[in-house]
């Protein structure tokens, strides 16, 4: 088990949460996390920034484990509430953006139920005119 399996797993347990809201907090899936803590998945560079940025580790102490876990907490927090306000923010932009997709989707909805009514009623008037048609009797030549 590599360092970085070790820390990992005592951030882990430091953290006393469900490998759900862990999985979370890293914005990956349990099967992810699963691996990481298990040694079968490599913490690389991305990886271990990403770690240490979502749960505000001591990058010294993620590489050589040497310092405090965490950053100390208002360095910790200003970048994940930077963070965090975005989120929200994007968040909300793409609740706002859902309404009105699914406000346009009921409104296309309702204009093809109009255009299909007015083709219904076209098809009615042309099979009446149809119907007049095949119905009358023929003209005659003789006058």
């Amino acid at each position: 088990m590599s360092d970085k399996t070790k820390r990992l797993a005592d951030v882990f347990a430091s953290l006393k949460i469900p490998q759900k809201e862990f999985a979370f907090r890293l914005e990956t899936d349990v099967s992810t996390v699963n691996q990481l803590l298990a040694g079968t998945r490599k913490i690389g560079p991305n990886v271990s920034n990403k770690i240490c940025q979502k749960l505000g580790l001591n990058p010294t102490w993620w590489e050589a484990g040497e310092g405090e876990m965490y950053l100390p907490k208002k360095v910790a927090e200003e970048k994940p509430n930077q963070a965090n306000d975005n989120e929200r923010e994007m968040a909300e932009k793409l609740r706002i953006t859902q309404e009105k997709l699914i406000q346009t989707q009921e409104q296309l909805i309702l204009t093809q139920a109009e255009l299909l009514e007015e083709r219904k009623r076209q098809d009615i008037e042309n099979k009446k005119k149809l119907d007049r048609l095949t119905n009358d009797p023929p003209i005659s030549d003789k006058s």
